[in-house]
């Protein structure tokens, strides 16, 4: 079986063409590369499986200009079906390193505890009274306008340097979204400064990272 790590713009220098036994190497599928491994079943999910994949991605990242991460798990019976599965896409594929081309991402997570500072219902009685639906519409509608407040403050402070943003809601929980943006390579750290002073009461910062969140609608 072949294991599946991402998609890549060109060949990576120092990277192996040839099976190295559980380790990465790179092959051609059509217009693109794949880093792949060999192995005997599909790995089981787990943080360790994760941080591995992970690690590959991230060298790939450091050594090519366009890489499209897959999905963690992602396996096919052989390089021929590979190629076949990859050749079925392979317009999606090539627009899809085009966009990831020289770019990175950085991920901003907020919270509701944190964007709304414990606001209440503006008017317990009424909100008492409710059923059970409308309460629960009431709740889904203030966690709606905490979360357009607060992308109203990222995006203020970071707007310029954002070229694509994926928003991702969380319907329970104090997580209310999480925020991927994707950015020019060498911008992250100022990036991250910049929201620094302005949300950094009311939100966690990640990156920079692979564009994971970008490179999701490449299903295979």
């Amino acid at each position: 079986m072949v294991y599946l790590y991402a998609l890549l713009g060109q060949s990576p220098a120092g990277w192996s063409s040839r099976a190295d036994p559980g380790g990465p190497f790179v092959v051609r599928c059509g217009a693109a590369w794949a880093a792949i491994a060999e192995v005997s079943a599909a790995p089981r999910l787990s943080v360790a499986a994760l941080r591995r994949h992970d690690v590959v991605v991230r060298r790939l990242a450091r050594d090519v200009d366009a890489v499209a991460p897959v999905r963690f798990g992602t396996v096919v019976s052989d390089r021929a079906a590979l190629e076949r599965l990859v050749g079925k896409r392979a317009e999606e594929t090539a627009g899809l390193l085009r966009v990831l081309r020289g770019r990175e991402q950085m991920t901003v997570r907020l919270f509701s505890s944190r964007a709304t500072g414990g606001r209440p219902a503006s008017n317990p009685g009424e909100e008492r009274a409710a059923g059970p639906g409308a309460r629960y519409l009431r709740a889904c509608a203030r966690r709606e306008a905490a979360l357009q407040r607060e992308l109203a403050h990222v995006r203020a402070e970071v707007g310029q340097m954002v070229l694509d943003e994926r928003v991702a809601r969380h319907a329970t929980g104090d997580l209310i979204a999480s925020v991927y943006h994707l950015v020019a390579r060498g911008s992250g750290v100022r990036y991250a400064a910049t929201l620094a002073d302005g949300v950094a009461a009311r939100a966690i910062v990640s990156g920079p990272s692979p564009c994971y969140a970008f490179a999701e609608e490449l299903r295979l």
